[in-house]
């Protein structure tokens, strides 16, 4: 039950749910992400090595 609980507070976000509609149309990048939703840097931790500069350089 507390599983369920969690899953459910953490669709409750707006930002979230948001993301998960922007992902069921194809991969992107957190800095994506980021720009569409207008998000702060300090608002999203990544640190996936193939993300923003260098996944586009390769």
């Amino acid at each position: 039950m507390k599983k369920l609980a969690q899953t459910f507070k953490a669709l409750s976000d707006e930002t979230r749910l948001r993301i998960l509609a922007l992902l069921t149309q194809g991969e992107l990048c957190v800095c994506d992400l980021m720009a569409i939703l207008q998000l702060l840097h300090i608002m999203v931790e990544c640190g996936h090595p193939l993300c923003c500069e260098t996944r586009r350089a390769l």
